[in-house]
């Protein structure tokens, strides 16, 4: 991006509501009267803050997911099986895997679990929409065929 050039007096904030930007340093008086004070990349504070919110993506925190294993059923099968069941979870609560879950232990018994080790964080507005549920008739993200690689 190039320098802006100030000689002309006040630029148009690019956010897009109009403001008149002045030089940071600036005082609101003479050619910089009604004009508010440029913050960076061609935008007022408050666009700044806007796009910057718009764009960050929040902090990871870690969470166990315990899931019931199936009887009968390859523990690595059901591992993919347990990640999906949490996919599922996560998207209903607007969060998005920050790392690849980890499996933590698996407790074989009467009733079988496992335990995954991972960290979310909650979506950014652009991963919301793009995440969102798809619709009944709208296909899901992936496809529906498997290839078959042998050997």
């Amino acid at each position: 991006m190039t320098a802006i050039d100030w000689r002309d007096g006040p630029v148009e904030c690019v956010g897009g509501y109009g403001r008149q930007l002045r030089p940071k340093g600036a005082k609101e008086t003479g050619k910089w009267a009604g004009t508010v004070a440029h913050k960076a990349r061609r935008l007022c504070a408050t666009c700044y803050e806007r796009q910057r919110e718009l764009t960050c993506e929040p902090q990871p925190y870690r969470m166990v997911w315990r899931w019931q294993m199936l009887a009968d059923a390859p523990v690595l099968h059901q591992e993919y099986e347990a990640i999906a069941d949490l996919m599922d979870v996560l998207r209903e609560m607007g969060c998005v895997l920050a790392a690849r879950p980890a499996r933590r232990r698996v407790v074989h018994g009467a009733t079988p679990f496992m335990e995954l080790d991972y960290r979310i964080r909650d979506c950014t507005p652009a991963e919301r929409t793009v995440l969102a549920p798809p619709q009944p008739d709208t296909p899901a993200g992936g496809t529906d065929v498997a290839t078959v690689v042998t050997a």
